[in-house]
């Protein structure tokens, strides 16, 4: 049994760690334009010092700190150093602990874990916890290389394509829009989850055209102009209307423009075969 430390021991710890913090930052600022000043041997030489530091308090029960002393406190964890809270028996409230992956929550008193609004990794959480909150977990539905992309908030549109019925209707109960990079989420948000799945289902050179326009169009799809124009517009319409209304969108900006300059060739082949000369006609005067 782990012998248990007061508030004021704590404190200690934590004014150590934020003097190792202050002491970096400012050699950094120091020496951060001298060409020989080696920034990557000072990152080494903190996190060397900080881990001696944080590994002591660690072997502590910390279960009578409360949770409010985490504030302004940062527990280093990376693939390297993995930290193990477990036996520490801490009280951790995420609306003041800076979460890090690589930290093992298992044994300890959690509190605000939807504040972080995200897909988390099971095997970090007690069985309890998980119960709690089971729209951030997955269920092993998911492959691990999935779980990862989820919880590193990288999964993309075309994954989503890759789900079963199964994996979509479950990810459907989680806080997975946060789980997308963040173009995907974007479109997404525009267009809608059914419809984009849809469009894709009936046509994928569609679903890239539209792609193509909504990330790479000279006229930004998320100007707080065109964002509310085009989101009032997807209220309405279903999949197969949606790359019409791409393409209406697209055809208006370029007839009404006086200032991009546009080049057809940075156009979606297909938006340019489909739409003919007479869109092009008056932005010759444009070419680069």
């Amino acid at each position: 049994m782990n012998l248990k430390i007061t508030k004021e021991q704590f404190d200690e710890y934590k004014a150590r760690c934020n003097a190792l913090m202050k002491e970096n930052a400012d050699i950094y600022e120091k020496n951060k334009d001298n060409p020989d000043f080696n920034s990557d041997e000072l990152v080494n030489q903190l996190i060397s010092k900080y881990l001696e530091v944080q590994n002591e308090l660690l072997k502590y029960d910390l279960s009578s700190i409360p949770a409010s002393a985490w504030e302004d406190f940062m527990i280093f964890a990376d693939r390297d150093n993995p930290v193990d809270l477990s036996s520490t028996h801490a009280n951790i409230d995420f609306s003041v602990f800076r979460y890090m992956d690589g930290i093992n929550f298992k044994g300890c008193n959690i509190k605000n874990l939807k504040s972080l609004n995200r897909i988390l990794k099971s095997k970090d959480f007690g069985q309890s916890v998980i119960d709690e909150n089971r729209e951030m977990f997955v269920s092993d539905l998911f492959s691990q290389e999935l779980q990862q992309k989820l919880f590193n908030q990288q999964l993309s549109i075309k994954d989503l394509f890759s789900l079963s019925a199964n994996q979509i209707n479950e990810l459907r109960t989680k806080n997975f829009m946060n789980a997308l990079e963040y173009h995907s989420r974007d479109l997404i948000e525009f267009v809608g989850l059914d419809n984009l799945m849809q469009l894709y289902a009936s046509s994928k050179q569609d679903f890239q055209v539209v792609s193509d326009l909504f990330f790479n169009s000279p006229f930004p799809y998320t100007s707080p102009l065109q964002e509310n124009y085009i989101k009032e517009a997807f209220k309405t319409i279903n999949s197969s209307e949606i790359k019409k209304m791409f393409y209406k969108i697209e055809r208006d900006n370029i007839l009404s423009n006086d200032y991009v300059i546009i080049n057809p060739e940075k156009y979606p082949e297909l938006f340019v075969k489909e739409n003919g000369k007479k869109y092009f006609t008056r932005i010759n005067i444009y070419l680069q």
